[in-house]
């Protein structure tokens, strides 16, 4: 049978006869499923091509495991490691990383804090050399975890960036985004 490229957990439903509520606990690995029903489901989103909506998810659980990362200049050296640091523990816990660049512009910065908190994602790393008031303000009312980075010594600083991130996506996959956090690390 030919897959279809956009199935959706309604088809998955559909076609095996179940609830929505079955297909959602068998796609998310819950236990109350008869066997031979979750055969049934898996079976089927195989045949349709089904892939969960990661949007559809986050929306659900509160948690996109995403995170924002705010820098003035990717192109700098410093920035670009620190950047590397931080998609490489968001990998290690299965989080992706939205990654801005600001020229080091206070406008640029305030709509990055509020694109980034739009997109609800579960904490946002702020980076820079100065915080505008503009933007304290707008990182204080962010619907999000924020963390700020002020640049300090280059080496030190991404040894504790890189210890604290692994911290923080532990601590924001058991928090809900409607909390609003805010701590500084120097």
């Amino acid at each position: 049978m030919q897959k279809k490229s956009s199935a959706t957990i309604y088809d998955v439903a559909n076609r095996v006869g179940v609830s929505l509520a079955t297909v959602s606990r068998v796609v998310n690995g819950n236990s109350n499923v008869r066997e031979s029903t979750k055969r049934k489901v898996l079976d089927a989103i195989e045949e349709l091509g089904y892939h969960p909506n990661a949007v559809a998810r986050g929306l659900a659980s509160k948690k996109t495991t995403t995170i924002g990362v705010v820098m003035p200049d990717v192109t700098d050296m410093y920035y670009s490691e620190l950047a590397r640091g931080i998609d490489d523990v968001a990998n290690m816990y299965h989080y992706d990383v939205l990654l801005t660049n600001t020229d080091e512009d206070p406008v640029r910065e305030t709509m990055a804090v509020n694109n980034l908190a739009s997109k609800q994602v579960d904490g946002i790393i702020f980076m820079g050399n100065e915080l505008d008031r503009e933007v304290l303000n707008t990182i204080a009312g962010a619907d999000a975890p924020v963390r700020l980075m002020l640049k300090a010594n280059y080496q030190v600083l991404i040894l504790i960036m890189l210890k604290q991130l692994k911290k923080l996506l532990i601590q924001w996959s058991k928090i809900s985004t409607s909390a609003s956090h805010l701590s500084l690390v120097l």
